[in-house]
């Protein structure tokens, strides 16, 4: 594990998170304490197959963006979900 990776897994485990945003596939080795923390996240991909879909329906309450992203969206995005406007019954969502 890299020296960031390190650092991300310590801050992790002190709850010092309200919202991650991972870029698609990149992030896999943190993906499982984001989920069993329940982290609201927000996944970045280039483009959508059937291992992100089964990624998406692993994690609850997770937002997709594709990239290129339209900025005005995603900071609305944010916005929403650090506020706890932007809620999802389960499940992810594509936007």
């Amino acid at each position: 594990m890299t020296k960031e990776a390190q650092g991300l897994s310590g801050t992790l485990h002190r709850d010092e998170f309200g919202l991650v945003v991972m870029s698609y596939p990149y992030a896999d080795e943190h993906m499982e304490e984001i989920q069993r923390r329940k982290i609201p996240t927000v996944i970045l991909a280039t483009h959508i197959d059937r291992d992100l879909i089964a990624l998406l329906e692993s994690f609850k309450g997770t937002y997709c963006m594709i990239k290129p992203l339209n900025y005005q969206k995603f900071t609305s995005v944010v916005r929403q979900v650090m506020s706890g406007d932007f809620i999802i019954n389960g499940g992810y969502n594509i936007v």
